[in-house]
């Protein structure tokens, strides 16, 4: 316990170091960029580029982050009385203690990296943002909609890039509720399909 305890502080530090690591290449790429932009006379192009990046890349992960959180705290808050099922097996309360914030801090964990990668994901289409905000109508419809064609070059794409994101938030929110709820006992398949979710894990 004492060995332990003692190796406790030094996690903080490993962590930053990771992503100190991590984000190193990026920040001197970003850099090598800046310096190439401004040679050629197009400064300002790279940091319009910028600008929309971190704040697409931003948006995307608070907001992830956010919708699933959400999603988690309520699925957690709606069995707050029920224990995880395999814990049972564990006589010492402090194992299951242990167990439990590690559990907690493995879905806090995933949550993080899937609201990173909606991040980076946001953040890869700041050009689709960026034309859909400017359109360059073409003048002509097509045959069946009657839409101008700059429709489909400019706007659609991100619409189509709205609806992915979306189904895939709902997507994870559901398999991250469904988890605690089966590690929980609130799914039960004897019920049948129609009423394999109890109480108020039916409702979420």
């Amino acid at each position: 316990m004492l060995r332990s305890d003692s190796h406790r502080p030094w996690l903080p530090w490993l962590l930053a170091l990771v992503i100190l690591l991590t984000i190193t290449g990026s920040v001197v790429h970003q850099i090598t960029e800046s310096w190439w932009f401004q040679s050629v006379g197009y400064g300002s192009v790279f940091w319009t580029r910028l600008r929309w990046q971190l704040g697409l890349g931003l948006a995307g992960l608070g907001l992830t982050a956010l919708w699933l959180g959400a999603n988690y705290r309520l699925a957690v808050h709606i069995t707050r009385d029920r224990g995880y099922r395999f814990l049972g097996r564990y006589s010492s309360g402090e194992q299951r203690r242990h167990l439990q914030q590690g559990i907690h801090w493995g879905s806090l964990g995933a949550i993080l990296l899937l609201s990173l990668g909606s991040g980076l994901a946001a953040a890869r289409g700041w050009q689709v943002a960026l034309e859909f905000l400017h359109p360059t109508p073409f003048g002509q419809a097509d045959p069946i909609f009657q839409r101008d064609i700059g429709f489909y070059l400019f706007r659609l794409p991100l619409w189509q890039n709205l609806q992915h994101s979306l189904v895939g938030l709902g997507v994870w929110a559901l398999l991250l509720s469904l988890a605690v709820y089966a590690l929980k006992g609130e799914i039960r398949p004897e019920r049948g399909w129609k009423y394999f979710l109890t109480g108020e894990a039916n409702t979420h």
